[in-house]
């Protein structure tokens, strides 16, 4: 890991931020800043993790990223690093942008840290009719027989008199 170094004085420890790095015969004790993207923690300096990140050599704490985005990897070292993730009825392989709609008879609901990844089925028997569904609530079971609606799927309505759909799920 690259570090600033500070040589530091007999008696005295490492600032914050700093580790501290033992002298031997050959050389003295001397304070290493944790780089960007890392913090110090118990004499070490680690990685920033996913949904944060440290633009400051020598810090103590990671910077969150703002809601609604997140980092695609530990360690990043600015601000431009959190991205927005994918939103409700959308999905991608990492949950960051760019984001695609659900599949129709899938959905996600609110992104949770770092987004969705993958849409979740409808439960068996149960469908949905458009792209980008946001939840199980939109799932939804076929108009019986006898039954109808725009999308063939509830809320269905009887077919009208002198009318009749023997199928499911018709319009």
């Amino acid at each position: 890991m690259n570090a600033t170094k500070t040589v530091v004085v007999q008696g005295f420890g490492c600032a914050d931020g700093e580790i501290l790095r033992e002298g031997n015969a050959e050389t003295l004790p001397e304070c290493l800043q944790c780089p960007k993207g890392t913090v110090h923690i118990n004499n070490t300096c680690e990685l920033c993790p996913a949904g944060s990140y440290q633009d400051e050599v020598a810090q103590i704490t990671c910077k969150p990223c703002p809601e609604q985005t997140s980092t695609q990897f530990s360690g990043s070292q600015t601000f431009n690093a959190c991205l927005p993730v994918c939103g409700n009825g959308m999905y991608s392989e990492t949950g960051l942008i760019p984001c695609h709609l659900c599949p129709r008879h899938t959905f996600a609901g609110p992104p949770t840290f770092g987004g969705y990844k993958r849409c979740e089925p409808c439960p068996q028997g149960s469908y949905t009719a458009k792209l980008g569904s946001t939840g199980p609530s939109q799932c939804k079971l076929p108009c019986p027989a006898g039954h109808f609606s725009l999308t063939g799927l509830e809320p269905c309505s009887p077919c009208p008199i002198n009318w009749y759909q023997p199928a499911l799920g018709q319009q």
